[in-house]
């Protein structure tokens, strides 16, 4: 497998997981600091 192939694979499931991982983020931290103690 040619590595500029496998780079843009590798770089695709990064940015794949990233995006999961920043709505899972997003999701426990509400935007709005709703906190009061």
């Amino acid at each position: 497998m040619p590595k500029a192939i496998f780079n843009a694979g590798l770089a695709d499931e990064v940015m794949h997981l990233s995006g999961i991982g920043s709505s899972i983020i997003k999701a426990l931290r509400p935007k709005r600091g709703k906190k009061n103690g």
